[in-house]
């Protein structure tokens, strides 16, 4: 399901314009992107965890055919997310 698809259901399923159902999703996206920004940790229950971390701590090197030398790449920032399984995937696995 992508962003488009997403908002149709909230549209849908709440009776809203495409606007509004677009604007909906596009501010709780961005509440989201803004508060790992800052650090915080983003837990939404049965969907997942969203953090900031650090890439793998240590400078890597790429290597440029066209131009044949190694191009360094330093550490950076990325969003992680981590899934949760919903309470009806974890009621089935444990069957």
């Amino acid at each position: 399901m992508n962003y488009r698809e997403l908002a149709e259901v909230i549209r849908k399923e709440h009776g809203l314009s495409w606007a509004e159902s677009s604007r909906i999703l596009e501010a709780v996206i961005e509440t989201i992107r803004d508060q790992v920004k800052k650090g915080h940790l983003v837990r939404l229950r049965n969907f997942g965890t969203f953090q900031a971390r650090e890439s793998h701590g240590k400078l890597r090197a790429k290597f440029n055919a066209s131009k044949n030398f190694f191009i360094d790449i330093p550490q950076y920032r990325l969003i992680e997310h981590k899934r949760e399984l919903i309470a009806e995937n974890i009621k089935e696995a444990r069957k």
